[in-house]
């Protein structure tokens, strides 16, 4: 498939954009989710704003898991603290590597004369 590019991978991991269907495929855990555009910012957002300290300090064994249900999303994430520092980290790239790709592009489209 040509419409599929690697945005971002590692060994927990990756995250491909697929432009023919305007979407992100977060392929994790042996799954692999369709993700809109705003879903995977949501998400991303999501994981962001989960008080890590809190559930490192937390003695109950509960506050060792988070469930996150994005909007627009089909699938809900059921993460131990280990599995949220992995898709954090995962995300965190992913991100780096769009702001870099589209600053790229900025300055290549600046460059070429009209």
């Amino acid at each position: 498939m040509t419409d599929v590019q690697e945005v971002y991978s590692n060994r927990l991991g990756s995250i491909y954009q697929n432009d023919s269907r305007n979407c992100y495929v977060l392929a994790y855990n042996g799954r692999a989710t369709l993700l809109s555009v705003g879903c995977f910012f949501h998400l991303k957002k999501q994981f962001d704003q989960v008080d890590i300290d809190a559930m490192v300090n937390n003695p109950r064994a509960e506050a060792d898991m988070v469930i996150l249900a994005p909007h627009a999303c089909d699938r809900v994430f059921v993460l131990t603290l280990s599995e949220l520092l992995q898709i954090k980290e995962l995300f965190a790239g992913a991100r780096v590597m769009l702001e870099l790709n589209s600053i790229l592009q900025e300055r290549v489209n600046a460059s070429v004369p009209s």
